[in-house]
């Protein structure tokens, strides 16, 4: 097991760190994790409204071991995870622990720096992430939301409890796998600074509105294990859109739910039904496969499991509200 314990908040420092323990290079703000531990990057990433980031993508080759040890500096750490775990993960807050294993999925968690934070990964997860650093300043200064400090307070202390996880939607993924893109990609520096600034906010306004209006918020009754067990549901009908979607008896089995309780409590949790979910997932993975001007409208239709072009023309437009050829031409 390769561990890391660390004290810094400045992420180029903290890659620093990391790049001093694993004996690697950072080159252009990224560390390239040598093969015997991972095959991926950790890379550094300021905004030009101030905002740091680390973004991640890597399979371990080892297990890992992370810990940042409490600051009296005050800093709060929006972590955005999708992890496919191969045996444990582990997640501690102080002295709060989470367990997890083998399974899939994506996850938005707040901390504080006030907080000592640990995770470890058994050899052969897949992390996928981008962590964003922010102060109380930049909040007041950047972002028009008020009276925040008591909601980001009451939220924090309730550490490893199930309101302290929010999945992703489609929203979150979608920008997600924008930021995680193609690091060639015309305009990538744009892309991430505009994606993570959609997920910054969006996460924070959603976080005002649930605990401003509401003591306990309704959507988040939903208890821990269920919670886990519905984004696992999630991650299946995300996986492959070149199919039609699991069944929904196969996916109440991976819920160990009926199917009435699925869908009434997937719909609870994201918002819309199971398979419109799928369905807005895949004009979502087409809108992106368009963008990246890669393919042609005939061969994304057939990625996503359209054998009528038609058919997928007419499903993107109801959807966006544009044709898919219309949209080729937009840049």
């Amino acid at each position: 097991m390769l561990r890391i314990d660390y004290t810094q908040t400045d992420y180029i420092k903290v890659l620093e760190a990391f790049s001093e323990k694993m004996n690697a290079t950072i080159k252009d703000d990224t560390l390239v994790i040598p093969d015997e531990i991972a095959n991926g990057y950790f890379k550094h990433a300021v905004l030009s409204n101030g905002l740091q980031c680390l973004i991640s993508d890597y399979t371990l080759h080892t297990d890992l071991y992370l810990q940042r040890t409490s600051s009296d500096k005050e800093f709060y750490i929006l972590r955005f995870d999708e992890v496919s775990i191969s045996d444990t993960l582990m997640v501690k807050i102080d002295n709060d622990y989470i367990w997890e294993s083998k399974h899939k999925r994506a996850s938005v968690l707040l901390t504080s720096s006030l907080f000592d934070f640990a995770t470890s990964a058994t050899k052969g997860t897949v992390v996928r992430s981008i962590n964003v650093l922010f102060t109380r300043k930049w909040l007041s200064q950047y972002l028009n939301i008020n009276s925040l400090d008591s909601i980001l307070q009451k939220y924090l202390q309730l550490k490893t409890n199930n309101y302290n996880f929010a999945p992703f939607d489609i929203e979150y993924r979608s920008w997600f796998n924008e930021v995680l893109g193609d690091s060639n990609a015309v305009m990538q520096k744009p892309i991430i600074e505009n994606r993570i600034m959609l997920m910054v906010e969006k996460f924070l306004n959603n976080l005002y509105e649930n605990f401003h209006h509401l003591s306990i918020p309704d959507s988040l009754k939903i208890p821990n294990d269920e919670v886990k067990r519905l984004m696992e549901v999630e991650s299946y009908l995300v996986k492959d859109f070149s199919t039609p979607p699991p069944p929904i008896s196969f996916l109440s089995r991976v819920a160990a739910m009926s199917t009435t309780t699925l869908k009434n409590k997937f719909k609870k949790l994201y918002g819309i039904n199971v398979y419109e979910y799928f369905q807005k997932g895949r004009m979502q993975k087409a809108k992106a496969l368009i963008m990246s001007h890669k393919y042609s409208i005939k061969e994304i239709g057939s990625q996503l499991g359209y054998s009528n072009l038609s058919n997928f023309a007419a499903a993107f437009k109801k959807e966006f509200n544009t044709l898919p050829s219309q949209l080729v031409f937009q840049r």
